[in-house]
């Protein structure tokens, strides 16, 4: 489970291999436990997951990256949504947590792409 977890946090939160060996090693039982359950019952099917475009085309739906995300899979799969939903992605500061390293910024851009969709609705 400590390998799966530091591969976690590689891949999808950003860390890079050291950090995620050390976020590993130094987890509790219970985050072990919870990522058991995260592993086995919900990112399978997170990662599976194929959104119903048709069902889409009457929202709108703004997708957001993270500036510092470039190397995560949750980019490229939030770059593919975009682009099946014809879409440009907001670009947002930081990594794939922005909102907890950058909140100042995040929290401009976040309140400038909903006024610019209310604007336009």
């Amino acid at each position: 489970m400590r390998a799966a977890l530091a591969k976690f946090m590689v891949d999808v939160v950003g860390y890079d291999a050291s950090m995620g060996d050390s976020a590993a090693r130094h987890s509790s039982e219970q985050d072990l436990a919870d990522f058991a359950r995260l592993f086995a019952h919900e990112r399978r099917g997170t990662t599976r997951h194929v959104p119903d475009v048709a069902a889409l085309a009457d929202t709108r739906v703004v997708v957001g990256v993270g500036a510092g995300s470039i190397s995560l899979v949750t980019y490229r799969t939030s770059l593919a949504l975009a682009a099946r939903l014809g879409v440009e992605p907001v670009e947002f500061p930081g990594g794939h947590g922005g909102f907890r390293t950058h909140p100042e910024r995040f929290a401009e851009v976040l309140h400038r792409t909903l006024a610019a969709h209310a604007a336009s609705s």
